[in-house]
């Protein structure tokens, strides 16, 4: 009888504390701080944080734990301090989403872009806002391709930073690689690029596997055939190249300077062999046409 009222009374408290915590509309009311497994899950019930690994959130949400100590990743093992949002569905272009806004609106979002689901899977990153208030869909601005490639304004980077075209990059102050100021161990070079042979250049289109490029036919050379100075880690240098161009164009304007200079020299030479012509023998027929405009019987 004894233990019959003793279980009694413990039921009775039992229901009284999950009477306390479950409401009647099924939710949880946890009173005071949540502490699940010594800080697996804390919720701060004072300033309304959370932490995950640790009773000290001091954010909104905190997750902390040990990491990968490296630039890489590797995703087939689990990490303590790594949130993985993975979506179900695995179709072309899905994947998890950082969403950001303010009041009522949402119009920013980080998200992944699935490629291909081969082997260990790869994909791309997006970086997506609203273009305008009328605008329903947020529409990616800039892509990081799975390649290393960036894309802003085009989903379909075809090279290491690829901008839309037809608009007008501003800044109040560019850095760029002629720059002085940011080199050192200046010399001029000084090399006769004229007493060299030079590389052909070709009309060609790129094998991108990409219809939208590989139609498109440029006009360049090969790298093969290029002069070295101009080939940087086995691609012809953008900046080189021109620098090479310029000092191209300057040893034949120099050049062309030297022969317009040898050319009038030789004209002053024909004009007195004439003159001196002419005055022996005025039967010469240029004489009497005026030829070079120093005949004496003009």
């Amino acid at each position: 009888m004894k233990k019959t009222i003793l279980f009694g009374l413990i039921l009775m408290m039992a229901v009284f504390v999950i009477a306390d915590t479950i409401c009647e509309d099924g939710n949880l009311n946890v009173p005071g701080n949540l502490d699940v497994d010594s800080g697996t899950l804390y919720v701060d019930s004072i300033y309304n944080q959370i932490g995950i690994g640790t009773t000290t959130p001091f954010y909104k949400t905190k997750i902390y734990g040990k990491g990968y100590a490296s630039t890489s990743f590797n995703t087939s093992i689990g990490y303590n301090n790594t949130l993985n949002i993975q979506d179900s569905q695995g179709a072309s272009y899905s994947g998890g989403m950082l969403l950001f806004g303010a009041g009522a609106d949402r119009f920013v979002g980080i998200k992944a872009s699935y490629t291909n689901g081969a082997n260990y899977g790869v994909g791309d990153l997006l970086f997506l806002t609203r273009s305008s208030t009328t605008d329903i869909l947020l529409t990616p601005k800039m892509t990081i391709k799975s390649n290393g490639n960036i894309g802003i304004g085009t989903y379909y980077p075809n090279a290491t930073l690829t901008i839309k075209t037809g608009g007008t990059t501003v800044a109040d102050e560019w850095f760029v690689r002629s720059d002085r100021f940011r080199k050192t161990n200046i010399v001029e070079f000084t090399t006769n690029l004229l007493d060299r042979p030079f590389a052909n250049v070709y009309t060609y289109n790129m094998k991108l596997n990409d219809s939208k490029f590989d139609n498109i036919t440029h006009f360049g050379l090969m790298i093969d055939e290029a002069p070295k100075e101009i080939v940087q880690d086995g691609r012809i240098g953008t900046y080189a190249f021109s620098s090479y161009n310029y000092k191209l164009i300057k040893e034949l304007a120099e050049q062309n300077k030297k022969l317009n200079e040898h050319l009038s020299e030789l004209s002053n030479i024909n004009n007195l062999l004439t003159d001196e012509l002419c005055q022996r023998d005025e039967t010469f027929s240029f004489c009497k046409r005026g030829i070079n405009g120093n005949c004496r019987y003009e």
